[in-house]
């Protein structure tokens, strides 16, 4: 839902299709999480001429940063690098994603 609305503003029928393009979802269900990310600030809305107009209250990046943080605190005891030693562990990265990761680790010791 973000996705679609970190892409611009949109109203409730473009919303569903954005998210029904994959696999049905009753209007229900979207209101119920709508009304859920705008009580959390996560999602605004203002009346229109076409109806409620949602859009984005918050950025991808700030969000990814607010919800890793909480992660690591919540999962790994506030400690990055065990989440980044459970990803490397647990998950199907390939040679370039770990060249990545390395590349990451030496620029972030230089500065």
């Amino acid at each position: 839902m973000l996705r679609r609305l970190w892409q611009g503003d949109a109203v409730f029928g473009e919303i569903k299709a954005a998210l029904t393009a994959d696999r049905p979802m009753a209007s229900t269900t979207i209101a119920t999480v709508l009304s859920r990310l705008e009580a959390s600030h996560f999602v605004k809305s203002r009346e229109g001429e076409r109806g409620r107009i949602y859009a984005a209250a918050i950025g991808q990046d700030e969000l990814q940063r607010n919800q890793t943080r909480r992660l690591v605190d919540r999962l790994f005891g506030g400690r990055p690098s065990d989440l980044i030693a459970h990803l490397v562990r647990e998950s199907d990265m390939d040679q370039a994603e770990l060249d990545r990761l390395k590349k990451l680790i030496r620029g972030r010791r230089q500065s």
